[in-house]
């Protein structure tokens, strides 16, 4: 029970951290899923497109947690 609670209150910690804007992104996200699973249209590129889409806004899941330094940030600083 108590690991149940505890992942409930994870659960809330990520809603109440979503931004109108990662909202946005998942939305997209998930119709590119549906474009590509649904309808059929392109399922090997919009699968793995909205797939990472949906991963990437993901509220609290870390993969935009990085120090500042790494090579895109490189290449932005150096006006490349």
């Amino acid at each position: 029970m108590a690991a149940f609670l505890a992942a409930l209150s994870s659960l809330g910690q990520g809603f109440a951290n979503l931004s109108w804007q990662s909202l946005i992104m998942i939305i997209l996200g998930c119709v590119l899923l549906y474009l590509g699973a649904g309808r059929k249209i392109e399922p090997l590129l919009l699968i793995p497109i909205g797939f990472g889409v949906v991963l990437g806004n993901l509220p609290l899941a870390g993969l935009s947690a990085h120090d500042k330094g790494g090579v895109i940030n490189l290449l932005y600083i150096g006006g490349i």
